[in-house]
């Protein structure tokens, strides 16, 4: 937790401090900064101050933020791209399209019953494909 109280201080110190304080809600500069800096006595950041701070940094200062937050909790953060939603039935037959990809690559891989290099990769990256698939399939199912 110590490493995540450290990275917000040092985040909002990159967004300069003096200008930051107003744009995250904060009366002083010096109120935003005894807030955020986990060496301060007077520490004491509560999740209102966080969530106005972290709607407030710029998006790579954000998720390095919140990768620390999760890995405190022995987590990682995945980032993912916004996708687009299709008509469901198209988004059900890519999917079934991708799905199938990833049985025909792992049906050739073990075909001599030894998974080489490879055919690790290549099953790694049908998976990836099925996974977007999936992902533009439930984008899909939540406009329709």
């Amino acid at each position: 937790m110590e490493a995540f109280l450290r990275m917000i201080h040092e985040a909002v110190k990159e967004e300069g401090a003096k200008t930051f304080y107003a744009k995250a809600g904060f009366k002083t500069q010096i109120g935003l900064l005894q807030h955020t800096n986990p060496d301060d006595e007077s520490h004491n950041l509560k999740l209102t101050n966080f969530l106005l701070i972290l709607e407030n940094l710029p998006e790579q200062s954000r998720y390095r933020v919140l990768r620390e937050l999760v890995a405190s909790f022995g987590y990682e953060l995945d980032g993912k791209d916004k996708v687009e939603a299709q008509s469901l039935t198209s988004a059900l037959l890519h999917m079934s399209a991708e799905v199938a990809d990833v049985t025909r690559a792992c049906a050739d891989a073990l075909e001599d019953k030894r998974i080489s290099q490879t055919e690790k990769a290549l099953i790694r990256r049908e998976i990836g494909h099925a996974r977007a698939s999936l992902d533009v399939l439930e984008a899909s199912v939540k406009v329709a």
